[in-house]
């Protein structure tokens, strides 16, 4: 497969220099001289983890588990596991903020909200319990 150049859609590129730990390779341009990466414009570009390391850690936030345990399953340091968490929390926000446009919708629906507004009833003493001043339940 060809690589293009972004810059000027050529397909004559030839490969500048392998980067082994990012799991990445620059290119040069013959036509128009520049250097850019074959991970530009994807969702791997900043981050220099292997993108099956990179998949495993989303698909483990996704499912639920903890930054700590994820990191664990994973080989990867708790760093990494926010870092890459961070990377597709804004790329999530680039694509909400891009597609989704001029939104009518009738119904709004807030699943699993659940919280607390005051202290929970067991924390309250007995004044806050019979003066009203609490508001937990």
């Amino acid at each position: 497969m060809k690589i293009r150049c972004p810059f000027c859609k050529s397909e004559a590129s030839k490969i500048h220099q392998k980067n082994g730990h990012a799991c990445n390779t620059m290119y040069r341009c013959m036509d128009c001289g520049h250097f850019f990466s074959e991970r530009r414009f994807t969702g791997y570009s900043g981050l220099k983890l292997a993108p099956e390391k990179i998949i495993q850690i989303v698909n483990c936030l996704v499912e639920g588990v903890s930054i700590r345990a994820t990191s664990r399953l994973v080989g990867v340091e708790k760093k990494t596991v926010v870092r890459v968490m961070l990377h597709a929390a804004e790329l999530c926000q680039r694509v909400m903020d891009t597609r989704l446009r001029n939104l009518r919708s009738r119904y709004l629906q807030a699943d699993e909200l659940w919280c607390f507004t005051g202290k929970k009833e067991q924390h309250c003493s007995f004044e806050e319990k019979h003066n009203g001043h609490h508001v937990g339940g």
